[in-house]
């Protein structure tokens, strides 16, 4: 059985256009948001949910907020972003819940680690938590 287990939502900070390229800055990255095994290759899917399904893309770089050489989202493939995408713009990076530990979470460069959120289901805990017993 396959699942997303966890996502990470972000904000685009900034989409700069280079002659190199153009990068798309989040607000959580490599060291902030604990998104370190993206170094050994895990390629996020990464979604925009504001803009339409099948809205016009380019090819973009997806990095985090420190201006650290190494907190960019790596990939076999280049990540595509809308060609509409502002500062402002909501990001999604999907399963990110097995991979991302409380232990990489760190501040770096004056950005404090993203804030963590649970979300359970009602449905889900009243199937999966046991009643009490009696000793």
């Amino acid at each position: 059985m396959v699942a997303d287990a966890g996502i990470t939502v972000t904000s685009v900070k900034a989409v700069v256009d280079r002659s190199c390229g153009t990068y798309v800055v989040l607000d959580a990255g490599l060291y902030n948001a604990g998104l370190l095994d993206n170094l050994g290759g895990i390629e996020y899917r990464v979604t925009f949910p504001g803009h339409p399904e099948g809205a016009a893309t380019r090819p973009v770089t997806l990095c985090g907020p420190t201006c650290d050489s190494l907190d960019t989202f790596t990939a076999g493939n280049v990540y595509h972003a809308p060609l509409a995408l502002a500062p402002g713009d909501r990001g999604v990076i999907w399963s990110t819940g097995a991979y991302r530990s409380p232990s990489t979470l760190v501040s770096f460069n004056g950005y404090p680690p993203v804030p963590q959120y649970t979300h359970v289901p009602r449905s889900d805990v009243a199937d999966r938590v046991p009643e009490p017993q009696e000793p």
